[in-house]
């Protein structure tokens, strides 16, 4: 792996129950990109969303953070159930191959 360089893996939770903090979301989100898109060195982020209809939507990988969108109200959409467990354990089972593949 390169010296300087970081991955940014976001697991965010799309079910239902977030519908009412739906913009806080967006908006901590956006400005988190912000922080990272003004940070020094070379960093990719990759952003999942879960729900009980897709328990694991990657949304875009190692993408570049400069080139990374910002969050809107049409990419997260709050809908359905909670299957944090499943999201959790495949983001970190996929975030385990990528270290083993760049080792």
């Amino acid at each position: 792996m390169e010296p300087g360089y970081t991955h940014i893996m976001v697991i965010l939770d799309r079910t239902g129950s977030m519908e009412s903090i739906k913009d806080d979301v967006i908006g901590g989100f956006n400005s988190f990109l912000e922080t990272q898109k003004a940070s020094p060195g070379r960093a990719t982020i990759t952003l999942v969303q879960f729900d009980s209809q897709d328990p694991f939507e990657v949304v875009y990988a190692y993408r570049d953070v400069q080139d990374a969108p910002l969050l809107t109200s049409k990419t997260y959409v709050p809908r359905a159930c909670t299957p944090l467990l499943d999201a959790l354990g495949r983001g970190m089972t996929e975030l385990s191959r990528a270290l083993e593949q760049s080792a």
